[in-house]
């Protein structure tokens, strides 16, 4: 009955040691940047982030809105343009220095006429300051099934 102690004892001795082991070669996880939720997040050089961002719209074709924020980390103010999709006109959006601004229906309200994807796709998004240049990074497109985006996505066209 010891013998079969000590084999217990050792291995999970062993077996500990290999967790130890194996945990110590990966990563950690908290150094790398992720987007909190369903959008994506961009650096723009070392001023400018955009956080959480995404398009919601109901269907390829209809109305949609850029939601998100746009993060300044230096103190001076700065002004960053946004244009979604190949045609579109820049929307320009004015951040203060140490400051977040919110894109959202109650804040910064960025509207697209015309999505050019639908639901599940991505769209390209340019995004640029005077400082720092430009960066176009694939925003993904989402609909209302979700909650909370089901507030804020804008209304279907009627069909006729």
């Amino acid at each position: 009955m010891a013998r079969n102690s000590r084999r217990l004892v050792a291995s999970l001795l062993m077996a500990s040691a290999a967790v130890v082991a194996v945990s110590a070669c990966s990563p950690i996880v908290t150094q790398y940047g992720t987007a909190p939720s369903d959008g994506i997040q961009v650096e723009i050089g070392d001023q400018i982030r955009g956080e959480n961002l995404l398009i919601l719209s109901p269907a390829e074709g209809a109305e949609g809105v850029l939601i998100g924020a746009l993060v300044n980390r230096w103190e001076s103010p700065t002004t960053v343009s946004l244009s979604v999709g190949e045609s579109a006109e820049a929307v320009t959006v004015e951040v203060d220095g140490g400051s977040t601004v919110l894109l959202e229906p109650d804040h910064e309200h960025v509207t697209i006429a015309s999505v050019p994807a639908a639901p599940g796709a991505t769209i390209d998004v340019i995004l640029s300051s005077p400082e720092e240049g430009s960066v176009s990074v694939a925003v993904p497109v989402l609909d209302g099934t979700l909650a909370p985006y089901d507030e804020l996505v804008p209304a279907a066209p009627e069909e006729e």
